[in-house]
């Protein structure tokens, strides 16, 4: 996997002033000026919606775009009056998000203080203001069947979501969720050790069964726990045997 931490604007400006100690034009640049080069020089930027606003709208001249486009992520949770301070930032805008999932999530004490309610443009969207023959919707989903999906399509988007995934029958005998009780000594450190083995144990359970059957494919296992320090102790102490196409993800 790519190592985002490498397109990250501390990690280019520290780099750029590294460089700096051999290159005259940038000798002696300080951090802030290294990160303001970095920023002028990039072709593509990901931002948050007020970073952006407060970093250029503010430099930015009258009638000046300092953008050939924004594409907006998530849109559906952005409050109205943040659409229309971005916007001002480029003449083409692309706003990607699903009117039907989280509203916008609005903390600001002040909204509190003039109780401000749902009626109002902090609470409202681009899609609450913009004519429903000017959205596009896309009409597939991959994320998952169709015995689930189909229902989310009915209820909130009048029969147009379409399941795009062929996923085989599933063996109706086989439990979605197994429960596995972990017992052994109580552990009280920040990580349970005794859990990472029943993992490891079953893990490797599942590999052998698998190519017992046949299966000769890659495999990709997924752990997932809440804790982050759980998610250390398994990437440390997780020994499975060697297989060179079981690819395993840990994440909290």
């Amino acid at each position: 996997p790519t190592d985002l931490k490498q397109y990250s604007l501390e990690y280019k400006a520290q780099q750029l002033k590294k460089e700096s100690k051999h290159n005259s034009p940038n000798r002696g640049i300080t951090f802030e000026a290294a990160k303001h080069q970095v920023f002028e020089e990039s072709m593509f930027i990901i931002t948050t919606t007020v970073g952006a606003i407060a970093r250029y709208r503010s430099k930015s001249r009258r009638n000046q775009r300092p953008f050939s486009l924004i594409i907006i992520d998530e849109a559906s949770q952005m409050p109205l009056p943040l659409f229309a301070g971005l916007s001002t930032l480029s003449r083409s805008v692309v706003a990607l998000g699903d009117q039907n999932q989280l509203p916008p999530v609005v903390k600001s004490s002040i909204v509190k203080i003039n109780h401000i309610n749902q009626s109002t443009p902090m609470k409202k969207t681009i899609y609450d203001i913009y004519p429903a023959n000017k959205i596009k919707m896309l009409k597939s989903q991959y994320r998952g069947r169709f015995e689930i999906f189909g229902l989310i399509s009915l209820l909130f988007y009048y029969g147009q979501l379409i399941t795009g995934c062929n996923v085989k029958q599933l063996d109706e005998n086989l439990p979605i969720l197994r429960i596995l009780n972990v017992s052994g000594v109580i552990d009280q450190d920040q990580a349970n050790l005794a859990e990472v083995k029943r993992i490891e144990q079953d893990i490797n359970e599942i590999i052998k069964n698998l190519r017992e059957h046949g299966h000769q494919g890659r495999l990709r296992i997924g752990i997932i726990t809440p804790y982050r320090n759980q998610a250390r102790c398994i990437k440390k102490h997780l020994n499975i045997k060697q297989d060179m196409t079981v690819d395993i993800s840990i994440e909290s």
